[in-house]
């Protein structure tokens, strides 16, 4: 560049006449400009400037910056010395996409073909074929912290060592039911008593619906289901017409309370022999209801609730089979259509 402007300042002076002269002096003055260049001294820092260098530095804050930074992917790699000879299985071998060492032969009537791939059904399992793949200490502490219930498999997979006895003691898979038909009955009925002597269920005469006369048809009739072979078998004859009604057990026999007979509330009591069939009376309800309920506690039947077409009840009995005698006790808090059962000496109404 110096030697450039050197020559054209040069030529310029000698050349200073004529048309050639204007132009050199042209040509002179944009260099002068451009570079400004006076005389000998800027022609010298023109020379010592140094070249601009094309990096670049900073100390900025990174701090100083909008936004946050967020580690995307980390990478470590580590070696292992063992002292024997190890063999690694190759993921894409068990999957079956590329093929594995070695083959099986396998032979079938019209061909014989070379097996090389291998599949391992278990490492499609979600769970990697561990059905416990939850963490037992974050359950059971969530439970006693904040009260959140655990996982459905808590109970099997994790009580023995972070017990929960609210839960798992007291049968935390109940709301897990299962429930499997069995045999129809020989009368569909509705209003019907139930009992059972822990061998039979016993179901005691209710109603049906006649559709082509469009009229109730009582059951004069019980019927009893056998759990050993899945069957029903007819139990009871002649007995009195009754629906919306109750029986408890009691000492082989079972007694039928209660009920509407089609006019009215049926004050009679049905004693039924189980082993027998015999049935025997006992007219001495003081207060015949329908939609009553019933319960048994030590060998005495609890009669309560129960509607008797002209007020709800509220009152509640004890019944005495050995002498067939009724007590009145303190009455319900309220009047209701209901049943229920005792526990521990206490009569749940439901």
């Amino acid at each position: 560049m110096k030697k450039m402007v050197i020559a054209l300042f040069t030529l310029s002076i000698c050349l200073a006449s004529g048309n050639i002269k204007k132009q050199m002096d042209d040509l002179m003055r944009s260099l002068q400009y451009k570079y400004q260049i006076s005389g000998p001294e800027d022609l010298y820092k023109l020379k010592t400037q140094q070249t601009p260098q094309h990096g670049r530095t900073a100390s900025r804050d990174m701090e100083d910056l909008v936004g946050d930074w967020m580690m995307e992917e980390e990478k470590m790699e580590f070696f292992i010395t063992v002292g024997s000879d190890q063999s690694i299985p190759d993921i894409m071998t068990l999957m079956a996409m590329v093929e594995a060492e070695g083959s099986i032969t396998a032979t079938a009537s019209d061909y014989v073909a070379e097996l090389t791939y291998l599949l391992d059904s278990s490492i499609m399992d979600d769970d990697g074929g561990d059905d416990c793949d939850i963490s037992c200490e974050d359950e059971y502490n969530d439970y006693n912290d904040y009260g959140m219930e655990p996982s459905d498999i808590y109970c099997e997979c994790c009580h023995e060592d972070y017990p929960i006895d609210d839960i798992c003691e007291d049968g935390g898979d109940n709301l897990n039911l299962e429930f499997e038909g069995i045999a129809d009955m020989n009368y569909a009925r509705y209003g019907a008593a139930y009992a059972t002597d822990g061998n039979m269920v016993y179901a005691i005469c209710g109603a049906d619906w006649d559709s082509e006369d469009e009229s109730t048809v009582y059951h004069t009739h019980g019927e009893r289901y056998n759990p050993g072979d899945d069957s029903w078998e007819m139990f009871g004859e002649n007995l009195l017409q009754r629906r919306y009604t109750t029986a408890e057990y009691v000492n082989g026999s079972i007694y039928v309370f209660n009920g509407y007979n089609g006019n009215s509330a049926s004050d009679t009591v049905e004693i039924i022999n189980t082993t027998t069939g015999e049935v025997t009376y006992s007219a001495t309800n003081p207060y015949p209801v329908w939609y009553g309920g019933s319960a048994v506690w030590n060998d005495k039947i609890y009669i309560f609730g129960g509607n008797n077409g002209s007020e709800v009840s509220n009152r509640l009995y004890e019944f005495d089979p050995t002498d067939e005698s009724w007590t009145r006790l303190a009455d319900m808090p309220d009047s209701m259509q209901t049943n229920g059962q005792v526990v521990n000496g206490i009569l749940y109404t439901l």
